[in-house]
């Protein structure tokens, strides 16, 4: 009976675990004793049935438990990766926003359900943990993103944040994928795979520029977001998937035809959140400047040709409707410098792009102030925390100005009900019935 197996067994799981974690905290584990207890963890999950809130028990104290070596790496390593693709129904990768932990559902409906995809949060951070321990597991992170995207393709922009955003924004170059081992070649197996799924999945075309959404608008999550836009030319440093895609891109026109056409088909969205649409604004200026330097060069087939030109066109056609939303855009946002400077930079983004003479505005922006990639991400807590006196007094003022707004637009709702009421009453009054 496997399940009384399972039952009589946990009490010894449980002490070992916490002698496991004692053990590594003061340093007296042995690494060849630590990963013989990590790798059967996996095995009995394969062969046994499991709680999936009891194996989460134990994946948090895997996630206690410190890189050593290559050695606890590598070990790891495998043992969330192989419990990420044969965890069955105690792990499951979901498509959520790792942050805010929404999996789309109740708790107190699904709660099996709910521990499977944190035990799948808990392995990809576990993941994510192992390839920043030295530049021989940096090596790692192109095959085990790209395999999980190849195994749960829906889930690709929670599998890409997760394993990638910690890496920040690398330089725009073929060396630094190749630092991470992230394939950039169309003829590759991923790459393969993405196209192919982009071409005949509408929710794989979908799945591709969430993730591509995700990867620009994380570049923005510095103190200076202004500093991420570059003017007149190709990202000097971006996301390492944005980059790898970019390449990708470069060297397939169909490829390229395709996702410029359905970014194009979402920019045109209406009701788009500013920051929203200045992600996606900054994605057709990248798209159009990749497009336009693969045309009229010899290792361009005519086809390729064609499909680059039909490309740029659909890309440019938007940009140029972009122009007019930024700068009707500023207006509303006149309030807020760091996004007011953001707009401006992204309408000179814009207009060097397609060749329009961008518009003389008033921006605060240092002439020298460009973005590093090595700009470390800032919460709005740490934004608050360092806010002067001066800003703090127009924060009030400006939530107090919102709420008296609200205030006033709710009365004169309820004044404008109350008056059509009375109108109508003294219509009923003056009204004769004719027989």
């Amino acid at each position: 009976n496997k399940a009384s197996l399972v039952e009589a067994l946990q009490p010894h799981i449980g002490g070992l675990l916490i002698k496991l974690v004692d053990g590594d905290r003061m340093g007296s584990l042995p690494s060849d004793i630590k990963g013989s207890v990590l790798m059967f963890i996996p095995k009995l999950v394969n062969h046994l049935p499991c709680d999936p809130s009891k194996l989460q028990i134990t994946l948090k104290a895997f996630s206690q438990l410190s890189v050593r070596s290559e050695h606890d790496a590598l070990v790891l390593w495998n043992v969330a990766y192989r419990l990420l693709r044969v965890g069955k129904s105690n792990v499951e990768i979901l498509p959520l926003d790792p942050v805010e932990n929404n999996y789309g559902a109740d708790t107190a409906i699904a709660p099996t359900f709910f521990a499977a995809a944190d035990n799948a949060q808990l392995l990809l951070r576990i993941l994510a943990k192992v390839h920043s321990f030295n530049s021989v597991t940096r090596k790692l992170v192109g095959c085990s993103t790209c395999k999980l995207v190849q195994d749960f393709n829906m889930q690709a922009p929670n599998i890409m944040t997760a394993l990638l955003d910690d890496f920040g924004c690398v330089p725009s170059t073929l060396a630094s994928l190749g630092e991470f081992g992230f394939p950039v070649s169309p003829d590759s197996t991923f790459w393969r795979f993405m196209i192919g799924m982009v071409k005949k999945s509408s929710a794989s075309r979908t799945a591709f520029l969430t993730t591509l959404a995700r990867c620009f608008g994380h570049r923005f999550r510095v103190e200076r977001p202004h500093s991420a836009i570059t003017i007149g030319g190709k990202d000097g440093a971006s996301h390492i998937f944005a980059v790898a895609a970019f390449e990708c891109l470069r060297n397939h026109a169909a490829f390229a035809r395709i996702i410029s056409y359905v970014l194009s088909q979402w920019v045109r969205q209406q009701n788009h959140q500013p920051g929203k649409f200045v992600c996606l604004a900054y994605m057709c200026v990248q798209m159009f400047y990749t497009t336009s330097n693969r045309r009229g060069t010899s290792l361009v087939t005519p086809d390729d040709e064609h499909l680059f030109e039909e490309s740029s066109k659909d890309v440019s056609t938007v940009l140029n409707e972009i122009g007019t939303d930024t700068n009707s855009l500023l207006s509303v946002v006149s309030d807020n410098p760091q996004f007011y400077s953001l707009l401006c930079r992204m309408s000179e983004s814009v207009n060097a792009a397609i060749g329009k003479d961008a518009p003389v505005l008033q921006t605060n922006i240092p002439d020298d102030d460009v973005f590093n990639p090595t700009d470390s991400a800032v919460s709005y807590t740490h934004l608050r925390a360092h806010e002067t006196p001066e800003h703090l007094v127009c924060r009030l003022l400006l939530e107090k100005k919102k709420k008296k707004n609200e205030f006033h637009s709710s009365r004169y709702k309820e004044y404008t009900r109350i008056s059509c009421r009375r109108n109508c009453r003294k219509q009923t009054k003056g009204v004769t019935t004719v027989d």
